[in-house]
């Protein structure tokens, strides 16, 4: 939020005021606050504010205080997520699930003084442990500067009731259930690290560690302007998530959303109705399934996205469907459903679809039908009910909050007068990260089918366990945070839509991929139907043919995901996707980031064949098969020194010097310490400053088919301070083999083989 509309929020604050506690008073500052805060916070507090008025402070990377800064383990190689020209990037708790402080998507950069790679021995299964990042350098776009409190006087002050104290301690709880950190120590002290960015925002990142040793971030929190509208709507944080507040609160962002942002008011340009909808207009008691056949649906209605879980519950079959269409008890309906219905009428909605009622679910044909719609129900929808917090159709929508949440999310206002103001501003002090981990740790967040749900619908109100959510293209706010959540992620899909343009959609298709990866499906076979709406908006802008989950015109590029974890080879599961596709994996996959110049092909695309299940371009498939010309490698994988495997030629390293590193990462899991066979087709090269990546796949032979190949594996090899050429390339020239298996063999282009 901008500074200026906290400035027209200022305040007259009456010293006398019981219910505000007086922090500061002197020439400086004047800061009241809230709740009880100790001295050490206190006088941090007021070091901040003071140093955010002081427009003057240096902005450069000398900012620091040496004796501080240098207690600190700094290393680019450690700390891959820390981007310099975005110093937020901290602000993520290392304990949410979908956190990874060693990003899959690292772009590498070279030491300014030593020619090594900074992976020299992280390997790509590294990336996915627990791996903290270091105290980063700070950024010429932001000031930073730090607070050290011992830890005696940190768990004194918890215990004395300090507001930030307590969420802190909340966090390093959690962190430490997570994370398994040592928080007993008597030699650990938490540091409070504050930085402001070039926009003043404030954050306070928390972390604990011995004054000469590493540290590790536990908490984090921004120090921001608030609406105070917002806040007087929201006071407190209620023990129970109920109808009334939450009809309350949904009503203040649907009409802000709908009156205000720009950018929600664009809708799908084709006006499709469902097939099916519950009518919610009866008495209260009643509900009744209409069709679009005999009413035409002009009214707004809502959606609902919730876990079906193990639990039987109603469904709409061939034999129900009349007794349906006459009138339902509410009563009959699950727990979840009948909050659902609850909340479309408390809002003044007398429409709603929900998938288990409003599909046919003994019938194929009308499935296959309704999940290729699913897109456009959505994406009409006024806003899409989401039971986060529930594990299955009963568990209903409105939970009582935790102890815990309760104490985190007690308020914790400061007013804060400098010298030269006449007004107080109120501050707000929250955890974005907290918030973050409990939105994602929700069951309904888990599973597949909720990617489509949260990309193609309009708006989302996410019943969580702790919390309510609501998120637009313009962002993610809670009961909590009313006023929005700092969270610059891949949190908000629905922005992402927003943002959607012919040049960064394959960028943000891979960053769904790695995402919707890590989700489960009920029925393994929905790999693609549940992902199909999202293709077919993604269609709307990139004007590309869909291709098993890859895309024609990146093809080569989209052939390059890797797994992050070997997955388990099952010889019984049903066909889902060719092997070249990442959906042919049960397990989450990721993208080395591309650079920024090139691209380069190393291989030819000469045709794809897919068979469609159904005549939905985007849904499932039968099998398909890629045709690939370009130089393909016989190669050994073996284990090197530091027990990673690496590619060979003849019991030769393929990379002849110290400047060059590369990463193979083996679809499946393998027999380990065995050198293998494999044959390299590179696909890509990209240039970037002092060095390039090449990617490329790991294959190997069919039976029984002259040229034709199965996905196995993937590579990628970086080389630094070649001004640009290819030494890698230059190695691999004299191994160009026409006698390996293909279809056809050119000296120039290389071999022509059929991968399925």
């Amino acid at each position: 939020m901008e500074d200026d509309s906290a400035s027209e929020a200022g305040l007259q604050i009456d010293p006398s005021d019981t219910e505000l506690v007086p922090l500061v008073c002197d020439d400086e500052v004047e800061l009241y606050a809230s709740s009880h805060v100790c001295s050490d916070c206190t006088r941090a507090l007021r070091f901040a504010f003071t140093w955010v008025g002081n427009e003057d402070d240096d902005l450069s990377e000398n900012n620091v205080d040496s004796d501080v800064a240098s207690a600190w383990d700094y290393s680019p190689a450690a700390s891959p997520c820390y981007s310099p020209t975005s110093p937020k990037s901290l602000c993520y708790s290392p304990t949410s699930p979908q956190y990874s402080p060693v990003s899959p998507r690292y772009s590498p950069t070279m030491p300014t003084n030593e020619p090594a790679s900074p992976h020299s021995t992280t390997s790509a299964r590294s990336r996915s442990q627990s791996i903290h990042p270091q105290f980063p350098k700070p950024s010429r776009f932001s000031k930073r500067k730090f607070h050290i409190l011992t830890r005696e006087a940190f768990v004194r002050s918890t215990n004395e009731g300090c507001a930030i104290c307590i969420k802190i301690n909340i966090q390093m709880m959690q962190h430490q259930a997570s994370s398994g950190l040592d928080i007993e120590r008597e030699d650990e002290e938490v540091y409070t690290f504050f930085d402001i960015t070039e926009t003043t925002q404030l954050s306070l990142c928390i972390y604990f560690g011995t004054p000469t040793g590493s540290k590790e971030l536990i908490a984090s929190f921004e120090l921001g302007p608030t609406d105070l509208n917002l806040e007087m709507a929201s006071p407190h944080v209620e023990k129970t998530i109920n109808l009334n507040s939450a009809c309350k609160m949904m009503d203040r962002w649907l009409r802000d959303c709908v009156d205000t942002h720009d950018v929600c008011r664009i809708r799908p340009s084709t006006k499709q109705r469902p097939t099916r909808l519950l009518y919610l207009g009866l008495e209260e008691s009643m509900v009744r399934l209409d069709t679009a056949e005999a009413t035409g649906f002009q009214h707004p209605y809502m959606t609902l996205s919730h876990c079906w879980g193990d639990a039987d519950i109603l469904k709409l079959t061939s034999e129900s469907m009349e007794e349906f269409k006459r009138g339902l008890q509410v009563s009959r309906l699950p727990k979840t459903f009948q909050d659902a219905v609850a909340v479309a009428r408390g809002l003044g909605v007398y429409y709603l679809w929900i998938d288990s009622l409003c599909i046919q679910q003994d019938s194929t044909r009308d499935w296959q039908i309704e999940s290729s719609r699913m897109y456009m129900v959505y994406a009409n929808s006024i806003c899409n009910i989401a039971a986060a917090g529930g594990k299955n159709s009963h568990s209903g929508l409105f939970k009582s909050r935790s102890e815990s949440h309760l104490l985190a999310f007690r308020p914790a206002s400061v007013y804060v007068k400098l010298s030269e103001g006449k007004l107080f501003q109120p501050y707000s002090i929250k955890s974005s990260a907290m918030e973050y981990d409990d939105f994602f740790s929700a069951p309904l967040l888990k599973r597949g089918w909720v990617m489509q749900e949260r990309f193609t619908a309009p708006r989302v109100a996410y019943f969580g366990q702790e919390n309510l959510y609501f998120e637009c293209h313009s962002g993610l706010k809670s009961q909590s945070s009313p006023d929005g959540l700092d969270i610059q992620q891949p949190a908000s899909m629905i922005k992402a839509t927003a943002n959607l343009t012919r040049q960064n959609c394959t960028r943000i298709w891979e960053t769904l991929v790695e995402s919707y990866t890590k989700m489960k499906l009920t029925v393994d076979t929905d790999i693609f139907v549940a992902l199909s709406g999202i293709a077919k908006r993604f269609q709307d802008v990139n004007r590309d043919r869909y291709v098993a989950g890859l895309w024609e015109k990146d093809i080569l590029r989209g052939l390059c995901w890797y797994t992050c974890f070997p997955a388990q080879k099952d010889p019984a599961a049903v066909y889902r996707a060719p092997s070249w596709s990442w959906a042919s994996i049960r397990g989450p996959v990721a993208y080395m980031e591309k650079q920024q110049q090139g691209p380069i092909s190393l291989a030819n695309v000469k045709r794809f064949d897919v068979s469609l299940a159904t005549s939905d371009p985007t849904g499932s498939i039968l099998n398909g098969s890629i045709t690939l010309q370009g130089g393909v490698y016989r190669m050994e994988i073996q284990n090197d020194i530091n027990e990673e495997e690496k590619l060979f030629y003849k019991g030769k390293n393929l990379l002849r010097s110290s400047r060059m590193w590369q990463l193979v990462a083996e679809d499946y899991v393998r027999e380990p310490d065995k050198t293998r066979e494999t044959f390299v087709l590179p696909l890509w090269r990209s240039i970037q400053h002092s060095y390039s990546a090449t990617e490329g796949i790991l294959l190997q032979p069919k039976s029984g088919g002259q040229g034709k190949y199965q996905r196995t594996g993937y590579f990628s090899v970086y080389e630094y301070g070649f001004d640009g050429d290819s030494k890698l390339l230059d190695y691999l020239a004299p191994y160009l083999d026409p006698e390996i298996p293909c279809s056809e063999f050119d000296r120039e282009k290389g071999h022509t083989i059929i991968i399925t």
